[in-house]
């Protein structure tokens, strides 16, 4: 039995060369499809249950598509649009959680939280990522 299954893992494997697999915007695709799909049976609406399907299987195109690099591209994107809620989110956080000793900015060009001493007023601030320079009220 047991030869039966590495036989499998490498039919599996030599089958998924040179193809894309699994990435991050699959998974939340896979993710997203199950529960709708979930969603439309318990509902019992069928163009819901249609939905979730669609998905399911753009969820496998992308796993078998051998177009890696437009796939990586499209995973890069996805990466772009989900990374910005959770750096307004990081820059909440340490606002609220340095608030007597810092202030926190976002660089417009870059994105990146830059951290300066609180109580010095109004400061050029330099942007250690990209050089871009504000001036803000600390």
């Amino acid at each position: 039995m047991r030869n039966w299954f590495d036989r499998l893992r490498m039919n599996l494997s030599r089958c998924m060369y040179g193809r894309n697999g699994q990435d991050e915007l699959g998974f939340a695709a896979f993710i997203a499809g199950t529960v709708v799909y979930v969603i439309g049976g318990i509902a019992g609406n069928r163009v819901v249950l249609f939905i979730g399907l669609l998905l399911l299987g753009y969820v496998i195109f992308r796993m078998l598509s051998r177009n890696i690099e437009k796939r990586r591209r499209e995973n890069a994107f996805f990466h772009d649009i989900i990374k910005r809620p959770g750096r307004y989110v990081k820059l909440l956080k340490l606002s609220r959680e340095y608030r007597h000793t810092h202030r926190y900015f976002m660089c417009s060009r870059c994105g990146r939280i830059v951290r300066v001493p609180k109580g010095h007023g109004r400061i050029e601030i330099t942007c250690p990522g990209c050089s871009n320079r504000f001036i803000k009220k600390t």
